[in-house]
């Protein structure tokens, strides 16, 4: 019997997505800003025009989904970790290597509580509380030199920023080609993919089976 699970909300379904088109649109536009000559998509000002409309989005859409995360508690789904966490993360990442390929059974069950397996967690908090600040601030900085020359280079060189923006770029391009593969890594190729269209989960193992207990007379009686 297969067991549908409520994990995503619409709004977490919505913000995934969104944010998902916003972050690939970067990466092209910003790689048509960089490299020209090697992809013409947009244009240089269609390209920078929509880069920093998409980066502008980005920060918006941060805060909306940090407020809803604080405000739902949701936010737990970050930090809460269980004692053997170690442990966990480790059976994750040999499950990653090479424990998928064998059919091993995935080592981590999901449920409304605990979406995220620790490696999950890990990556996201540092994508989320390093990488996309990194990124904010090193683009908005960028920004603000072509309309104020002066205002980075007592800072930071200019040549720096870029390299940072631009190493940063390259790190959440990695990000998306590894998320793109852990989401084959479910009960099924397409299920986590199709969990975060619906908002449920397909399961196919069976219910745990509860023992019922002896009435407090019944064991009562059999002390005597």
């Amino acid at each position: 019997m297969i067991r549908r699970i409520y994990l995503y909300s619409t709004y977490e379904r919505v913000w995934h997505w969104s944010q998902a088109l916003g972050i690939l649109l970067l990466l092209l536009s910003g790689y048509e800003l960089h490299r020209p000559d090697q992809l013409h998509i947009f244009g240089m000002q269609g390209a920078a025009w929509l880069h920093n409309l998409l980066g502008l989005l980005l920060i918006i859409n941060a805060i909306f989904s940090l407020f809803y995360h604080v405000a739902t508690g949701e936010i737990r789904q970050y930090l809460r970790q269980p004692d053997d966490v170690f442990t966990l993360a480790i059976q994750q990442a040999r499950y990653y290597a090479y424990g998928i390929f064998r059919g091993d059974p995935h080592p981590f069950d999901r449920s409304p509580q605990r979406k995220l397996n620790p490696i999950q967690q890990a990556t996201y908090v540092v994508i989320l509380n390093v990488l996309l600040p990194l990124q904010v601030i090193t683009g908005s900085m960028i920004w603000g030199a072509a309309r104020y020359p002066d205002s980075v280079g007592r800072l930071w060189s200019l040549r720096l920023v870029s390299l940072i923006h631009t190493a940063g770029a390259w790190a959440f391009a990695l990000f998306v080609i590894v998320h793109v593969y852990m989401t084959t890594t479910g009960h099924h190729p397409f299920s986590n993919i199709k969990a975060m269209i619906t908002g449920y989960e397909e399961d196919e193992r069976p219910e745990p089976t509860i023992q019922p207990q002896a009435p407090p007379e019944a064991s009562q009686q059999e002390v005597r």
